[in-house]
């Protein structure tokens, strides 16, 4: 299902690139009831977008974000997570964002309840995690295609998503190992976290790559 996504990568390639992985902002709560393709997708709260706002300049430190060798703004396809990069977009100036639908969870949280999306009611911390990696995979052969070296990227995603990017920095890729991350309290205390990405000398889907946890 993922690896459909992913592009081949040249041999003998070499990139580096840093993410700066944002959790999307607080959303608006008790849609159940309604029907789970809304249920599923709710949008973000005002009070949630006050909260991104606040990230912005800290985000801004790790920049500049230049657009001039491709996108610089990734986000999920989920309302949430819509309404949070238009909030950075706007925030720090930049022109274009760019949806992927493995970048998100179709599955929401309401008051306790995991409500999934239609067709995605097995979806669980592992095909989280892979879809997330699917993602960078395919993100990064767009940033080969540009030719730039230690490309800032920011992208915007889910508690689930980015709690698997994590695990899989410290090699851990079962669901409990994933949960334990998830679930930490602190998870997402920063509203960020960062990454450092590096492939070398790639053919197809390999996994000649790594995925860091920045200093």
């Amino acid at each position: 299902m993922y690896e459909e996504h992913i592009n081949t990568l040249k041999k003998g390639s070499n990139l580096k690139f840093k993410v700066i992985a944002v959790f999307h902002g607080k959303k608006v709560e008790g849609l159940k009831g309604q029907s789970p393709e809304i249920a599923a997708n709710p949008p973000m709260t005002v009070p949630g977008m006050e909260g991104i706002l606040k990230l912005v300049p800290a985000i801004k430190a790790f920049g500049p974000f230049d657009e001039s060798t491709g996108i610089v703004i990734w986000t999920s396809i989920i309302a949430r997570a819509m309404c949070t990069a238009s909030v950075l977009a706007t925030s720090l100036g930049i022109n274009e964002i760019q949806c992927h639908s493995l970048l998100g969870q179709f599955a929401n949280l309401d008051e306790g309840v995991v409500i999934p999306y239609p067709g995605h009611e097995q979806d669980d911390e592992v095909t989280w995690q892979k879809s997330g990696a699917c993602a960078l995979r395919e993100i990064a052969s767009r940033c080969y295609e540009s030719s730039e070296e230690n490309k800032k990227l920011i992208v915007v995603s889910h508690r689930p998503i980015i709690a698997g990017l994590i695990a899989l920095s410290r090699g851990i890729t079962d669901k409990a190992g994933i949960a334990e991350i998830l679930n930490d309290p602190n998870l997402a205390k920063n509203g960020f976290v960062i990454f450092d990405l590096e492939w070398s000398d790639v053919e197809g889907v390999g996994e000649d790559w790594s995925i860091k946890l920045a200093e």
